[in-house]
């Protein structure tokens, strides 16, 4: 373990402590302001927007960057484009782009999270040590920025709030395409969650046969398909190379065998039957969903850790699987549960996210703690991709 290690751990530490302190003074109020999650919103935004280097897409955006400053278009999102070009034509250098979106990433859960405000005290900390993705998937997550915005926007009842939905997500189509994906999964879970029930028993099935018997090679199904239409300009690469991307070669090497990570099968079986558990005491429809949610991005775990365009739309789902985590160990506290066996395994399952975050910061590659002062005046950083 070296210095660089040590300091993003005790940063890491310090957004934490930042998001407790501010979730636990907003849980007990009654009517949250956005105003009111300043601390989290500036501590996270400075966390995450003052890296560098990390992950892939912020070495390669640099240059997509400096490209759409010239006046450069390769097919970009308009959206995005637009953001861009604009910032740079301000004058802005990229990690001020960076900035901008880590703040706009947690602006959005802020408003999304409003409706949880009793529970805040354990959500936020876990959310802001859970968007590692986010580093890397900087574009992707900039589009669930929006869609965030457009969901809150859609829940509550204020002045055009439909029309600004639809306006925020149209940003969000426009600002990454494939992210259209997610979004049909969201419609179509929030439909599902009004007209169905989940059993526990059939859910654990499906994920167990998901995780044992499928096999990369079955995706090569679908490659007829793809081939059939000419995406051409930026997507022609994704074309060309459809099998790579559907079996997983792509992103080889990169993700744990499905069987041998029994420290995530076990808790993902448990948080299954905890949730239904769960279910029996929360009636209100955004508990059922955050359920609903967190169950289907389990079942796809298996799949989507095999291959990375689909890893991509479970990135997203995944993060409410945290927001169960949270809310379940709020209702473990607060002597929701009779059972001791349920309370235990709730306090387990708990611990060992608790845990791996935690411990991330130690444990991950040194190029994956970088901040800006760690740049000695390189714009980027080489990565072998």
């Amino acid at each position: 373990m070296d210095s660089s290690h040590i300091i993003y751990f005790v940063l890491s530490l310090l957004v934490m402590y930042v998001a407790y302190k501010n979730g636990k003074r907003l849980s007990s109020l009654n009517n949250v302001k956005i105003l009111s999650f300043s601390p989290v919103i500036i501590a996270y935004t400075l966390f995450a927007g003052l890296r560098w280097g990390r992950g892939v897409d912020y070495n390669i955006y640099y240059y997509v960057y400096q490209e759409i400053g010239k006046g450069y278009n390769e097919g970009w999102e308009p959206f995005f484009y637009a953001i861009a070009r604009g910032l740079s034509i301000v004058g802005f250098p990229w990690q001020i782009m960076v900035l901008l979106m880590s703040f706009l990433l947690i602006l959005s859960f802020s408003l999304y999270l409003k409706q949880f405000n009793k529970q805040l005290y354990v959500i936020l900390p876990l959310l802001v040590l859970n968007l590692i993705d986010a580093e890397n998937l900087q574009r992707w997550y900039l589009a669930f920025s929006f869609f965030l915005i457009c969901a809150y926007s859609w829940q509550n009842k204020f002045h055009n709030h439909k029309v600004i939905a639809l306006l925020f997500l149209i940003a969000s189509i426009l600002t990454h395409y494939g992210f259209v994906m997610p979004i049909m999964i969201f419609i179509g879970l929030w439909i599902a969650n009004r007209k169905f029930n989940i059993n526990p028993h059939i859910i654990c099935c499906i994920y167990l046969a998901c995780l044992f018997l499928f096999k990369t090679d079955m995706m090569l199904y679908f490659e007829q398909y793809i081939n059939m239409f000419n995406i051409g300009g930026r997507f022609s690469m994704y074309q060309a190379n459809a099998s790579g991307w559907l079996t997983g070669e792509v992103n080889a090497g990169n993700n744990p065998s499905n069987i041998a990570s029994l420290s995530k099968i076990i808790p993902n079986i448990l948080l299954i039957y905890l949730g239904a558990y769960w279910m029996k005491t929360e009636k209100d429809f955004k508990y059922k969903y955050i359920y609903v949610i967190a169950v289907f991005s389990i079942v796809f775990s298996p799949i989507a850790s095999q291959i990375e365009l689909l890893y991509r739309v479970n990135s997203v789902l995944t993060i409410f699987k945290v927001i169960m985590i949270a809310n379940l160990y709020d209702s473990y506290r607060k002597r929701k549960f009779k059972n001791s066996i349920i309370s235990a395994l709730i306090l387990l399952v708990f611990v060992l996210k608790l845990y791996t975050m935690v411990s991330y910061p130690l444990t991950c590659d040194k190029i994956d703690t970088y901040f800006i002062w760690d740049s000695q005046g390189k714009p980027t950083l080489q990565r072998n991709i």
